[in-house]
């Protein structure tokens, strides 16, 4: 079943970000949703299990798991 079914809003569009790691790393959101979304970050491979991203915009930081990582990519869920 997609996204659009199951009632999840998924945001195409890149927001900036920062990984709360070693003084912040820089990295873009996509493909966002309340419930996940996909990291864009030069050294994916070197981030932990989990961590704290503070997206722009939002009020508050989210704390993430990693579900898949593919070079530069990684796809998160929030916990």
């Amino acid at each position: 079943m997609d996204n659009a079914r199951r009632g999840i809003r998924e945001s195409v569009s890149f927001k900036c970000a920062r990984i709360d790691l070693d003084g912040g790393i820089g990295c873009e959101v996509s493909n966002l949703s309340d419930t996940k979304g996909t990291i864009v970050v030069e050294l994916s491979l070197n981030l932990p299990i989990e961590f704290e991203i503070e997206i722009e915009g939002e009020s508050r930081k989210r704390y993430c798991a990693i579900a898949w990582r593919r070079k530069r990519r990684t796809g998160v869920y929030f916990v």
